[in-house]
């Protein structure tokens, strides 16, 4: 069986490989041994883990969050599709003995369906099935670990290159520098663990750094903001059902848009975009855990109780930016190991810098707009009071 690799899939087949490699210069024996098959459905599962993505990626999740209160991760809707592409490959008929084989395993594919989406607690299969001595292949395509994965690697290529920006993380070296080695843990004695180089920390710390930038200077920039309600605004102005826009791509849904012509789309085209009044980061995350709708009654009511008679015309945007694993330092669960001794798990995580390690993981950015004109001095009275509800 051949597949042609790409970004994620040629990332976590080119990490699995090398894991492959380094069991059999360690001359393992079978229960640790990763064969094509691994491979080959670990290159799968980096192949079809965003499947799932709704029109305009992540957008849709928040959409459809937004329109029934339910979180909606694409990974679930990724192995739905998958098992589907899966079942017609399985039905059609035209494979290959080889093909057939690797197809004909059901194991196979519950296996690439928890490389997708790894399952947690009493639901984790991966203790109890053929994989529980090789666990760490779990930590290759969405790492529920440590959240350090051949996803964001893939991704912070990818949009550096679309932004004509230099990527200042070199997954290449860090790519050399991690290891199979024995588990420190005296539960696991002898279980080989994912880990890397105690110098590498550095590096880490810097990918995790470098996703909080690109989400806040990039991904959730506060026009960015601004235009998904507005894309949001026109997908209700057209009357479309979310339900049934999950498999479309990005232009199929533009071209629904355009072609009912709607007011919203047309401003959205025309850059003529709601109102930004004011935008402010926080960490006092307890004030503002709340659903959007209540942040916005929040405060229109002390707009209100100050004689502001549009408060109803201003509203909220809540965005949310950590290191990946809330308030956590994700650091704190990667493994390392040493140069004294590159087979055995440190007993204590290498220091890194104080300057290196921020004060906080997790931190919030609440943007006030308005949907309406403003005139000068109404945006002014609402920004001076958003100041001090913020």
């Amino acid at each position: 069986m051949h597949l042609f690799f790409y970004s994620v899939c040629y990332l976590a087949e080119k990490f699995a490989l090398r894991l492959q490699s380094q069991l059999l210069e360690m001359k393992e024996n079978d229960k640790y041994k990763i064969t094509k098959d691994d491979v080959l459905c670990v290159g799968i599962a980096g192949l079809c883990h965003d499947l799932g993505h709704g029109p305009f990626s992540h957008f849709w999740e928040v959409y459809v969050k937004q329109k029934t209160n339910n979180k909606v991760a694409h990974e679930g809707k990724s192995i739905e599709v998958f098992k589907d592409i899966w079942k017609s490959i399985k039905e059609g008929g035209d494979l290959e003995d080889e093909e057939k084989l690797f197809f004909d395993n059901n194991q196979h594919e519950e296996f690439i369906c928890d490389l997708i989406l790894p399952k947690k607690g009493d639901d984790d299969k991966r203790i109890k099935d053929q994989y529980k001595d090789k666990d760490f292949l779990f930590e290759i395509v969405n790492n529920e670990t440590n959240k350090l994965d051949v996803d964001k690697w893939d991704y912070f290529a990818r949009d550096c290159h679309h932004l004509g920006k230099k990527n200042s993380f070199d997954h290449d070296r860090l790519m050399q520098f991690f290891r199979l080695v024995q588990s420190k843990d005296p539960k696991n004695s002898g279980k080989f663990v994912l880990a890397y180089r105690d110098i590498e920390i550095f590096n880490i710390y810097h990918m995790f750094s470098m996703r909080w930038y690109f989400h806040n200077r990039y991904y959730q920039h506060d026009k960015c903001c601004i235009i998904n309600v507005m894309f949001m605004d026109a997908i209700d102005e057209a009357n479309l059902e979310h339900e049934k826009c999950w498999r479309i791509t990005d232009s199929q849904l533009l071209d629904k848009l355009n072609s009912k012509d709607g007011i919203i789309k047309n401003k959205i085209d025309k850059r003529q975009l709601y109102k930004i009044i004011a935008s402010s980061h926080t960490d006092e995350l307890s004030k503002f855990d709340k659903l959007k709708d209540e942040l916005e009654e929040d405060f229109r009511q002390q707009l209100k109780s100050i004689g502001f008679d549009n408060h109803k015309d201003i509203y909220l945007i809540k965005s949310v930016f950590d290191f990946g694993d809330e308030q956590d330092d994700p650091v704190k669960k990667v493994r390392f190991y040493g140069k004294e001794n590159p087979n055995q798990e440190l007993t204590e995580a290498p220091k890194a810098p104080k300057m290196l390690i921020p004060r906080i993981f997790k931190e919030m950015k609440i943007i006030c707009y308005t949907k309406k004109q403003l005139s000068g001095d109404a945006a002014a009275k609402v920004k001076e009071e958003f100041k001090k509800w913020i």
